[in-house]
């Protein structure tokens, strides 16, 4: 039990940082403001033409995108980086902690703390997008009219029409809604995006504790985050396994191997995929973490 009561001081060190810190709540108030105004030409739609908007709107934010900057995805996965761009964490009060929690219970802390920020804003991304549906959400379990009116038609007007008059301002993930339940899309999307936060965050802590270098940390998990659109993009040409080298593609419902069968990321492969990453960086860290000299910035 005292491993975990002097990881979880670790743990409430880090986050008591986050009330006085501006670039936290810059973070999450541009990422709020992002889903909005991805989200709000659905809703707009609902509400003017009295629809059902289903309030699962998680595979749609985390549609897969060529290089463009209709990429809602990236943008909060940059955003989550820069939440921890300060990795290792070092603050005045940190060498004490250290001396009285020692140093597996300050690793441990830390990598609880990374990954309890990747759930705290996985939770937040998904709560900002329920709310943006709320005016038009049903009670009923399905997509909803207005995804259908997008896929399908309506008996007025067909999709191209209905595309022309929307303010849309990302596409309609069509072969999930056709095939495949909202709730087990939301599911699926909720967990991914979280263990995806996680390795990203993990690693960055990991290059900035070994390297002692904030920028390098950056660079590299954004390389990452920068891959997905780029592999988007070449996966036709070369192969769908290529995916497989930014974590940032598996959180993509439209990306599985249910929906085609020349697709290689599968639910299987994402539940094995993401602990043993997320196991193999907090092993990595543990070991950095005996190495490396502490220093307070």
């Amino acid at each position: 039990m005292g491993i975990f009561r002097g990881a979880w001081a670790v743990v409430s060190i880090n986050f008591h940082k986050w009330k006085r810190d501006y670039r936290v709540w810059l973070i999450f108030a541009f990422t709020a403001v992002i889903i909005v105004d991805y989200l709000s030409g659905y809703t707009d739609y609902a509400v003017a033409e009295n629809r059902s908007l289903t309030g699962c709107l998680l595979p749609v934010l985390y549609l897969p995108s060529e290089i463009s900057l209709r990429a809602p995805k990236m943008l909060w996965h940059i955003g989550f980086i820069l939440l921890l761009c300060n990795a290792p964490f070092m603050y005045p009060v940190s060498p004490y902690a250290i001396l009285r929690t020692r140093r597996v219970k300050w690793w441990i802390g830390e990598c609880t703390y990374i990954i309890l920020a990747a759930l705290i804003f996985m939770v937040f991304v998904t709560l900002v997008s329920i709310l943006v549906a709320a005016p038009a959400m049903p009670l009923a379990a399905d997509w909803g009219e207005t995804f259908h009116d997008f896929v399908f038609g309506t008996d007025t007007h067909t999709v191209q029409e209905l595309l022309e008059r929307s303010a849309l301002s990302i596409k309609v993930p069509q072969k999930s809604i056709m095939y495949l339940n909202p709730a087990a899309c939301q599911i699926y999307t909720f967990f991914t995006g979280w263990g995806s936060f996680a390795v990203l965050g993990l690693l960055l802590y990991l290059v900035n504790l070994l390297q002692k270098n904030t920028v390098l940390g950056l660079g590299v998990t954004a390389v990452f985050i920068l891959l997905d659109p780029i592999l988007t993009m070449l996966a036709p040409q070369y192969g769908y396994w290529i995916q497989v080298f930014s974590p940032v593609c598996w959180t993509s419902v439209e990306n599985l191997h249910n929906l085609r069968s020349d697709y290689f990321v599968s639910i299987p492969f994402v539940a094995v995929a993401y602990p043993l990453l997320i196991i193999a960086l907090i092993a990595l860290i543990a070991w950095g973490s005996k190495k490396v000299r502490i220093e307070v910035r």
